[in-house]
């Protein structure tokens, strides 16, 4: 319950908030008494000058508590997205992430959505981790900044307005009201209670629609020389015709709460207050400035009922973005919150790109390229379906090997095995004869991803990443060597990056990782579909550039376009997660079957 969690788990800064609340909420309790003894003192023609002066002084201290009270959750927010964040990058860069529904399990790459067949997992996985360090830390700030600390104010600051109505209008109405106020926080969290399961159904029906889309945009190509564009486009609107439709059932749900709520207690409670006060003025025992006090401590009172319609989905739907990210976090990271002081050291570190290892350095050369093999490696979701199973592979030192087919075969996930990035449920990866760790994996390892990992600074500081020591002259050889000095021009290295590399072409971000690979000098580099979606003279760039980063390693690449596998010692076709055939791109071609198939239908396109 979203109490508890105040009580036990507040953010920093949050009980001066709700200390700031009370101050206001009391202090124009006060005041509105002050007013009501005001208002007789005119009637009784008295001094009103006393009366005038306390009303208006409380009135003040209440106005600057209030104003203080509403800036705190501002800051807070920034403060607790920046904690959230640091401790989703730090758990995703160091592979502990669960991504498993129910946050159990290994840290293998989750299943496809429900509904999602075809959705690669690992592209899944890296989708999770991205939209909890984004959408999901924006929420959970505005769940614990703006609605955890207001709304326990604004549900326990009425005790002191009961305090003044009883003191300055009536003891026994004021416990009359008092079941009103006790009633809301408990309607309140039942309706939170009773939503949760639609919120849960939106986010599911969500993650299905984002997933096909992912799935149709990274296999373009490919689906639509099978012809399967159609079928995917069909699979992905109604995927997204669902969330909607959910959504709209949810957002009906949670404003039917809100009038209920404001029905029951604005107006109840309100129409309650006054009738009361009537009374009381109707039989004489409350004067006329007790009962213009209690109309103005009605409105007070209200005011938790005011605080649900503006903070009511804020609360849902943070709450339920901070069980998921809880539930993809590691128990250690779960059991306590990082430090804001050192949010951004750690962010710092997690914003580094999938082609580097914080844990490990850089090597200063490349070495000698080992055989890898590749024993019995099975992949297994948290359900028990496979993404790969039962993988034997053997890859010799030096060689130039190419990962084909369908969407959904595995390749991607093979090629993580290899990177260290994920762990197999069974079998082992031997370099040089030797099994091997994730963590010596990612030692010897470079992978270019296609959705390159850039910092938002610098081209510099981007190339910096794999090389912290290098000089100005061998950052500009590195740019040159990946054919993308010239096009920076003078900006060159103090060239701005932008947001995700905004301020760069697609073709541009794939060469400036090349360039970040070529400085990073290890044995084995892994290509991640290098060239999709780029047009072809980009991709002719990015082909050259691969050539010099390939020279003395061992290179594995997912192949997006066929033509890329030409000159490959070994292209090895996966389906259904197995391996279902491999050879030269001659013998594949010769022996007919999906690789044939697909470099014929390629090139008709």
């Amino acid at each position: 319950m979203w109490i508890a969690e105040m009580l036990r788990d507040a953010p920093r800064g949050a009980w001066l908030a709700v200390a700031a609340s009370w101050v206001r909420t009391a202090s124009l309790a006060a005041a509105a008494v002050a007013a009501g003894l005001l208002v007789d003192a005119a009637l009784a023609e008295r001094s009103i000058v006393p009366a005038a002066l306390w009303s208006a002084a409380l009135a003040t201290i209440g106005a600057v508590a209030g104003a203080v009270a509403e800036a705190i959750p501002g800051r807070m927010q920034g403060v607790e997205e920046a904690s959230w964040r640091a401790r989703v990058m730090a758990a995703g860069m160091r592979g502990t992430i669960r991504v498993g529904e129910s946050g159990h399990g290994a840290t293998a790459a989750p299943p496809p959505a429900s509904g999602a067949e075809g959705a690669h997992p690992a592209r899944a996985a890296e989708g999770m981790i991205a939209d909890a360090a984004t959408g999901a830390v924006e929420k959970i700030g505005g769940y614990r900044a703006t609605f955890l600390a207001p709304t326990f104010a604004s549900f326990t600051a009425p005790l002191a307005v009961l305090v003044a109505w009883a003191v300055g209008v009536d003891w026994r109405s004021a416990l009359a009201l008092a079941t009103f106020v006790a009633l809301v926080p408990i309607v309140i969290a039942t309706a939170s209670k009773l939503l949760r399961g639609s919120n849960a159904e939106y986010r599911r029906r969500e993650a299905q629609a984002a997933a096909r889309y992912l799935e149709l945009l990274e296999g373009l190509g490919t689906i639509k020389v099978l012809g399967a564009f159609d079928r995917v486009w069909r699979e992905y609107a109604q995927s997204a015709r669902n969330a909607m439709a959910e959504l709209g059932r949810l957002l009906a749900r949670n404003q039917t709460t809100i009038i209920v709520n404001d029905a029951v207690f604005g107006l109840l409670m309100s129409g309650a207050a006054i009738a009361l006060i009537l009374a009381g003025t109707a039989t004489g025992s409350l004067t006329a400035g007790a009962a213009f006090a209690g109309v103005l401590l009605t409105v007070l009172l209200v005011e938790p009922i005011d605080r649900v319609g503006r903070t009511f989905y804020v609360g849902l739907a943070g709450r339920a973005r901070r069980d998921q990210v809880e539930r993809m976090l590691p128990p250690a990271d779960s059991e306590a919150h990082v430090d804001a002081r050192s949010a951004w050291s750690i962010s710092s570190r997690a914003e580094q790109p999938a082609d580097s290892d914080p844990s490990t350095p850089s090597s200063p050369g490349p070495g000698i390229p080992a055989d890898l093999d590749l024993r019995d490696i099975t992949v297994l979701h948290p359900d028990g379906t496979a993404a790969l199973r039962g993988i034997d592979l053997r890859i010799p030192a030096g060689a130039r090997v190419s990962l084909v087919g369908p969407t959904g075969a595995g390749k991607s996930t093979l090629l993580r095995v290899i990177a260290g990035l994920q762990a197999p449920t069974a079998g082992e990866v031997r370099v040089g004869g030797a099994p091997r760790t994730p963590a010596e994996l990612r030692a010897n390892m470079t992978l270019v991803a296609q959705h390159a990992g850039l910092l938002s600074t610098t081209v510099a500081d981007n190339l910096r990443l794999a090389a912290p020591g290098a000089s100005d002259a061998e950052l500009r050889d590195a740019l040159d060597r990946a054919h993308l000095g010239a096009e920076l021009e003078h900006r060159a290295l103090d060239a701005r990056v932008g947001n995700a590399g905004a301020h760069l072409s697609g073709g541009q971000r794939r060469r400036l990782t090349l360039a970040r690979a070529l400085l990073r000098a290890r044995p084995v580099l892994l290509l991640d579909e290098a060239t999709a979606d780029l047009d072809r003279r980009t991709e002719a760039l990015v082909r050259e550039s691969l050539r010099e980063a390939a020279v003395g390693r061992t290179v594995v690449q997912v192949a997006h376009r066929l033509a890329m596998t030409a000159d490959s010692d070994l292209v090895v076709v996966l389906d259904g997660g197995r391996i279902i055939d491999q050879g030269t791109p001659a013998e594949l071609r010769a022996s007919g079957g999906y690789y044939r198939d697909a470099i014929k239908a390629e090139a008709t396109t």
